[in-house]
């Protein structure tokens, strides 16, 4: 297995970009311009039974509680909730002017949407449904019409998270569903550390207060893309370009920021993303809940992860048909190959020294906020 050098690397700035916004972060909403996300189907109950729905940049996410009264009396347990999803790529679907190709969502995305409706509705009665969106939607200078249009589709209404709506909602899923409370509130600051389809977002909360956050224009649709421009090149020399093109773009964005906060080393730092789950070598969210990763334990499976699709595919192309078949989870094992030499600049230029897996995720923190608000 090859080491590559970062230093060595000089056709860094060279890669040709995808044809949409490499940054689906970069865009924001203003909280007063979006709508609600709340589709009431039955009239108020004591205990409502809720569903969310989670339109995300690479998928559409259902979540439902099962059981309303024990999720208010008894500690949080996976048992209590039925999740599903389903990965659309809505991010690729945005054109370099940013414009979401109404016709492609129609095709790819909307059924998906109309499913989990039905499926939320019909099978599972539930008495209001919150649907959320989020990097690619704000992103769309189209956003109005695609609401609308699943308005019309679904009945459901959307709200668009601004930023900071979505990293506390992402922190409180955590704050609720972590079973060592003590060792949380303790400290007094928390970081995430958000990587998604279209970006990676870090956000310093102080007293579950955002006090800052940044987001970098690498995620891992960006790096996918890249990659998949390689067809016919050998897997393992491929893999390790991409990797020193994420580590190096991350460094000197790094080095770019000015004014940041002192507090990072000291605080209770969570992380959320496919990379950053898979990391941890187990399968589901609930096994992979709550794991600690190290620097070293990330860098170690990220090697580990990396030799066995070497050894199981010559190039770039093998790998991809594999993938597009749907074989295996060689998707989720590339994002981690990819992706997580972002989240190891990031934490090593804070000096970070570990980070606690957020199993739970955004349509968690949106179900908490909203329920435990009605209760």
């Amino acid at each position: 297995m090859r080491t590559i050098n970062v230093n060595n690397v000089h056709n860094v700035n060279n890669y040709i970009m995808p044809a949409y916004s490499p940054n689906l972060n970069q865009y924001d909403v203003k909280a007063t311009d979006t709508h609600t996300c709340e589709t009431w189907l039955t009239s108020n109950k004591k205990f409502p039974k809720c569903a969310v729905i989670e339109l995300s940049t690479s998928s559409v996410k259902l979540l439902v509680n099962l059981d309303p009264v024990a999720t208010v009396n008894e500690p949080f347990e996976f048992d209590h909730f039925f999740r599903k999803s389903e990965r659309t790529d809505t991010g690729l679907l945005l054109s370099f002017d940013n414009m979401l190709n109404i016709q492609s969502f129609v095709e790819k995305v909307l059924p998906v949407i109309k499913e989990y409706e039905c499926l939320a509705r019909t099978k599972h009665h539930v008495d209001v449904i919150y649907t959320v969106a989020t990097a690619a939607y704000r992103t769309a200078g189209n956003k109005g019409e695609i609401l609308r249009l699943i308005k019309k589709e679904t009945g459901l209404n959307v709200r668009i998270l601004p930023k900071d709506e979505e990293a506390t909602a992402t922190l409180w899923a955590y704050i609720f569903s972590t079973h060592n409370k003590a060792k949380l509130m303790s400290f007094e600051n928390h970081i995430l550390l958000d990587q998604g389809a279209g970006s990676t977002e870090i956000s310093l909360f102080k007293n579950r207060e955002l006090v800052f956050s940044h987001s970098f224009g690498i995620g891992s649709i960006l790096l996918k893309s890249l990659l998949f421009r390689k067809l016919s090149m050998n897997l393992e020399e491929a893999i390790s370009d991409i990797q020193a093109f994420a580590t190096i773009k991350t460094q000197k964005e790094l080095d770019s920021l000015e004014q940041l906060p002192t507090t990072f080393n000291k605080s209770f730092c969570l992380g959320v993303g496919k990379s950053i789950t898979e990391a941890t070598g187990k399968s589901g969210n609930r096994n992979q809940h709550e794991k600690i990763l190290t620097i070293e334990t990330m860098k170690s499976r990220m090697e580990s992860v990396k030799t066995k699709l070497c050894d199981k595919f010559s190039t770039v192309e093998e790998l991809k048909t594999a993938i597009d078949r749907k074989k295996d989870n060689y998707s989720q094992q590339l994002i981690l190959c990819l992706a997580l030499p972002v989240v190891i600049s990031i934490l090593e230029k804070f000096h970070i020294q570990e980070l606690t897996v957020n199993g739970t995720g955004l349509f968690y923190g949106v179900f908490f906020e909203k329920f435990f608000n009605l209760n």
